[in-house]
């Protein structure tokens, strides 16, 4: 055998074993499990088995269908349209609104380390031998990329032999994600294969007939050194395959050369890094001659044999030059030790008929979809841009008869955008393997999920999402998202069709008196002339509610699900703040928070100052209490302890005169109204303070912010100085107020909004919410930002209060209170056709 090949009888026992324990994986034995946790498990998992539609879906071989439907039957697509009949007995993935296309597929990435041997040629190693099937790669999930070439280069002339797999799939079916176990001849050329390191196996008992000799140099140290040495193995590699062919032939086995029985025979290929257009020409020379396949990476100058390679055939895959962050530095003039590069290179070389792939710089294979953009921007077609990152890859791969485009026969690879990446550049929001959503990751599937496809979905904390969908569970928000969540759910109880409607949280009036009839409080109050009362700290609003009050209903119905029932601001602590949900005609309000927060009509130092001393005298006697508590423990301890220990000498012992008792601290005398205070000195209850004027900002600042630790709200007037402004921002205090700030242009909430200051808006009246949404939509057309504007009655309000937790906003565990628009938030013409609380209707416009 020449020196070229030395055998490693290690790596095909690893490749044995691997193989070994792929058998043992899907052996009856290794898979029996419970039945009953069998089915358990299969109905919280995606089904492999489905109709998909698509508003839009490419496929990856120029063809472009606008709506698309799929059929998929255990991960396999076994129908694609525009119409198909669809069978009854499957579930529906519908992603109308969204766009698909096949998965993306990374011709190239170094998953399994790099071949490590000494060795220039090395035929035999094999990826398989190195790769973890059970990795992850959520990254290459999220970016779409369902299948990877994976390699074993080094910097060696002939590092070994790829494999190609799924980069994700379900858990347990990781063996099937090997979809090609070896495929490919790792080469390299130009500058990083030359000169290798010298290989010399010693005799393990030198001699005279076998003495140590002078370390062999190893080839190749030049071009044509390296040609050579390729020229030969294969060479031998024909040899040694007709001897191996022929009967009776006992030729004995040599890995490296029964590994290379495949490229002379046509069953694989070479594939070739060369970037100079010396080596390429000269490599597809040798090709040509020996008549085996080949296939070029990198290939910066073969834009200059383009001619040759569309002739012959040969395919290359380039590597893009987009990396966020850097910009290019190369002289487009000047030639470098990997050769002369050109914008533009891949529509020259498909305009001369060349197959073209592409694949990402080594250190960023999450960037693939980037590089098929910016070779659009460069000028090729959108259809061309996608095969070369879906099914020309697949072609030189080998493995186009499963993966790369969606066809029939073929595996469900394919990634949902919800909108053409070609046209708006996003993000893929699922990505499918083998009809399986691997990203993002399946959550746990409960039995009633309820799924709410919608317009656009404004959930306040973020963005609006477009296409939106809401899964709801029990009333509280489970999942919101873009059309991930769709997949994320296969097996929802009910889908509501809501995708011509935009959805907002339920709206918080932060100061209402809705439906309060005060004269059960105070009999002399008309029902025409509704008070609110107040006055006192024990006195609470919702006392007076009337739960049947049509006007709740009203209110209800233009989209405000949550009120907090505020009394007058009358005298310095006026009483206490009620958070109620309408919850329609048919059920009565139901109490949120109560109290919620505690109202003051103004500051007066000295009422503060009473209220702050008597809860200091409550804090003084109950540690004075605790302690007490903790002393006559230790004593009644040590009494035991004494007495045991008198017992175990057996004699009585005198006893000793009893202590008298300590004293109990004198409890303070109890005052109602003060205990209710006591809550804003602990920071339990936030305080909302009116006031009429800046006048009144003094006392809140000094007074109150500085002595209290709860949170403090202002209820104040239509306009503030930048002193105040800046105050407010710095104390991080929030701003509530009435319709009449709004006045002239909406100047005053845009001052607040543009100084960082988060405010609400509130009617302050028993029916003002009715009209309060037209009234904002007044200051969103007069410049006031829809963000601002949705957040002073959503989410605002609910931080205000301590509510965030589970109302103003459309988010997990958040209560599933949603209100149903015809258009845009605020739009002069938008109607409210659907109001839900607690994931019930409570309101649906009559058509």
């Amino acid at each position: 055998m020449s020196p070229l090949v030395v055998p490693n009888h290690k790596n095909k026992l690893k490749s044995l074993l691997l193989l070994l324990l792929f058998a043992l994986m899907v052996s009856p034995a290794v898979q029996a499990d419970d039945h009953k946790k069998k089915e358990k498990a299969k109905k919280k998992e995606a089904p492999k088995s489905y109709v998909l539609k698509a508003g839009r879906l490419y496929t990856g071989t120029g063809e472009l269908l606008e709506p698309a439907v799929v059929i998929v039957k255990d991960g396999k697509i076994t129908a694609i349209g525009k119409k198909l009949d669809l069978p009854k007995d499957l579930p529906v993935l519908d992603y109308s609104t969204q766009t698909i296309l096949p998965g993306f597929i990374a011709f190239n990435l170094p998953l399994a380390g790099r071949n490590s041997d000494a060795r220039s040629l090395s035929p035999e190693y094999l990826a398989l031998d190195a790769y973890d099937i059970f990795r992850e790669y959520n990254s290459l999930l999220r970016a779409g990329i369902t299948s990877a070439g994976i390699s074993t280069r080094s910097n060696r002339l002939l590092s070994g032999r790829g494999l190609v797999v799924k980069t994700g799939g379900a858990k347990g079916e990781e063996h099937k994600r090997i979809v090609r176990a070896a495929g490919g001849f790792e080469v390299q050329l130009g500058e990083p294969s030359k000169r290798p390191p010298s290989v010399y196996n010693p005799p393990v008992l030198a001699s005279p007939d076998d003495p140590f000799k002078v370390l062999p140099i190893q080839p190749p140290v030049s071009r044509a050194g390296a040609l050579h040495a390729l020229s030969e193995l294969m060479a031998m590699a024909k040899a040694y395959d007709a001897k191996r062919k022929e009967k009776g032939s006992k030729t004995s086995f040599e890995p490296g050369l029964e590994a290379l029985r495949d490229l002379v025979s046509g069953k694989d290929y070479l594939k070739v890094q060369a970037d100079r257009a010396i080596d390429i020409v000269a490599l597809a020379d040798l090709a040509h001659k020996n008549k085996v396949s080949v296939a070029f990476e990198g290939a910066r100058e073969a834009y200059r044999l383009r001619e040759l390679l569309a002739q012959r055939k040969i395919p290359v895959v380039l590597t893009g030059t987009f990396e966020p962050g850097k910009l290019s530095r190369e002289d487009l003039s000047q030639t470098t030790i990997y050769g002369a590069s050109q914008d533009g290179i891949v529509g020259t070389l498909l305009k001369a008929g060349v197959k073209v792939g592409l694949q990402t710089p080594s250190d960023s294979p999450d960037l693939l979809l980037f590089q098929a953009l910016d070779a659009v921007r460069l000028g090729i077609s959108t259809q061309d841009a996608l095969k070369t990152i879906t099914s020309t890859p697949a072609e030189i791969l080998g493995v186009q008869d499963r993966v790369g485009s969606l066809q029939k026969g073929k595996d469900a690879d394919f990634v949902v955008f919800e909108e053409d990446p070609f046209k708006t550049g996003g993000s893929p929001v699922a990505t499918f393997v083998s009809g399986k959503m691997v990203y993002p990751l399946l959550k746990d599937q409960p039995e009633d999920i309820t799924l709410i496809r919608c317009g656009i979905v404004y959930p306040v904390s973020s963005a609006p999402i477009h296409g939106g969908v809401i899964a709801l569970k029990d009333g509280k928000i489970h999942a919101v998202g873009n059309a991930a969540v769709l997949g994320m759910f296969p097996n929802a109880k009910k889908v509501i069709d809501a995708t011509d409607q935009v959805v907002i949280p339920g709206m918080i009036d932060a100061v209402s008196q809705l439906g309060v009839h005060s004269e059960r409080i105070f009999p002399t109050t008309s029902r025409n002339h509704p008070s609110g009362g107040g006055g006192r700290a024990t006195y609470r609003l919702y006392d007076a509610l009337d739960p049947k009050d049509p006007d709740l209903q009203v209110v209800g119905n233009v989209g405000f699900t949550t009120v907090l029932l505020t009394p007058d601001p009358v005298g310095s602590f006026s009483g206490q703040i009620t958070a109620i949900k309408i919850r329609g005609k048919d059920q009565d309000p139901k109490v949120v928070k109560d109290p919620v927060a505690f109202l003051m009509g103004s500051v007066s130092t000295s009422t503060l100052k009473s209220a702050q001393k008597y809860h200091e005298t409550w804090v003084k006697y109950e540690k004075a209490l605790e302690d007490h508590k903790k002393k006559l423990e230790k004593e009644a301890k040590e009494k035991k302890e004494k007495e045991k220990a008198q017992a175990e000498k057996g004699k009585e012992g005198k006893k000793p005169t009893p202590k008298p008792a300590a004293k109990a601290p004198t409890e303070p005398t109890r005052s109602k109204d003060m205990d209710v205070l006591r809550a804003i000195f602990t920071g339990k209850l936030p305080v909302l303070v009116n006031a009429r004027s800046e006048s009144y900002f003094k006392n809140i600042f000094v007074g109150l912010t500085d002595k209290v630790k709860t949170k403090v709200t202002i209820m104040g007037p239509s306009g503030l100085s930048s002193a105040s402004r800046d105050e407010l921002r710095r104390r991080k205090i929030g701003f509530l107020m009435h319709p009449s700030s709004i006045q002239n242009k909406a100047s005053f909430p845009q001052q607040l909004d543009s100084n960082g200051i988060p405010f609400g808006i509130v009617s302050g009246t028993s029916v003002g919410a009715r009209d309060l949404p037209f009234q904002i939509a007044y200051a969103v057309r007069e410049g006031l930002s829809e963000k601002a504007a949705l957040e002073a009655v959503t989410l605002a309000p609910a931080r205000f209060f301590g509510l965030d937790k589970n109302i103003g906003s459309i988010e997990d565990k958040k209560d599933a209170d949603l209100v149903f628009l015809s258009g845009r938030p605020f739009g002069l013409t938008t109607q409210v056709l659907r109001v839900m609380v607690d994931g019930k209707f409570v309101y649906q416009k009559e058509k």
